[in-house]
């Protein structure tokens, strides 16, 4: 099982990682051909979140759940997570991509 460590931003359990992590636990998830989803919060997600129950349920049942928008980033630094990034959802697709066709995967 995944090590995660999350906390809540507007009641949607937003993980703490590094760009590192979230490439591992990405890999790691494709080569064992496991099937996961992974939610990208930015600030209207962790609103709509907090208005909408089911909404934030489908964000806190996810297998990750990056801090997309910098005040999301920014509220978990506040949190406690000195150096927490903004891991935004298409630099992260890229960065994916990149490395997979670097490998050769």
């Amino acid at each position: 099982m995944d090590r995660r460590i999350t906390g809540k931003v507007l009641g949607a359990q937003i993980d703490a990682l590094s760009w590192d992590d979230a490439m591992a636990r990405l890999l790691g998830w494709a080569h064992a051909h496991e099937s996961r989803y992974v939610t990208i919060c930015n600030v209207h997600v962790v609103v709509s979140a907090s208005r909408d129950a089911g909404y934030r349920d489908i964000i806190n049942g996810s297998d990750m759940a990056t801090p997309d928008g910098a005040p999301v980033a920014w509220m978990r630094r506040r949190q406690g997570f000195a150096g927490q990034p903004r891991i935004s959802g298409p630099d992260l697709m890229w960065a994916l991509c990149g490395d997979v066709a670097m490998h050769g995967k």
